[in-house]
């Protein structure tokens, strides 16, 4: 999603508390979350609708993708510790 950089992820996440949840969000739900105005909000809501998770997921399966997200052992302890880690790698 264009503008959903790694601190705005984290603040979406944080704020809904789950991927799913924030992918259901209405752009007025949206709006309550730091740095998410008006036009931001409204174009979130509109990616997150049209969000394909399972396609995603698929065409990682299918290209030998590994996903590794920020928490799992495996994520580089170093760059969760810049200001803006991204939220997956791959």
């Amino acid at each position: 999603v264009p503008e959903l950089g790694p601190v705005r992820t984290r603040a979406v996440l944080a704020h809904f508390g789950s991927p799913e949840a924030a992918l259901r969000a209405t752009a007025d739900q949206l709006r309550g979350v730091e740095s998410v105005g008006p036009k931001l909000a409204e174009r979130f809501a509109a990616a997150f609708r049209t969000a394909d998770p399972a396609a995603e997921w698929a065409l990682v399966q299918k290209h030998g993708v590994r996903v590794v997200p920020m928490g799992h052992p495996d994520y580089p302890a170093r760059l969760a510790t810049i200001s803006d880690p991204p939220a997956l790698l791959y």
